[in-house]
């Protein structure tokens, strides 16, 4: 295995990928990309119109992905470790 995407429906009953990992010798290749676009065939499968992508905001290789997958920012909260806090940015991608 080289990599994996894990989607479903969150609590709001909205398609979220909640996991999406390559191996470090295997990105660059196009395994992201097709790992992304068979989230997003899942959630199309699930009646969704989106698939919502929640990651921290100093990833900024993720948020390139993401980016470069057309998905666009749509949110921004954040997000509880211990007594402190860092700032999650949500991506929104549309199905089409």
């Amino acid at each position: 295995m080289i990599g994996y995407a894990q989607v479903g429906l969150n609590r709001q009953n909205r398609a979220e990928l909640f996991a999406i990992y390559v191996l470090p010798e295997e990105q660059g290749v196009g395994t992201g990309r097709l790992l992304w676009q068979q989230a997003i065939a899942h959630a199309h499968t699930l009646g969704q119109r989106d698939m919502l992508v929640w990651v921290l905001a100093t990833n900024e290789p993720a948020r390139r992905f993401y980016e470069r997958q057309g998905a666009r920012l749509a949110d921004e909260r954040p997000f509880p470790i211990g007594d402190s806090s860092v700032a999650e940015v949500c991506y929104r991608a549309t199905i089409q």
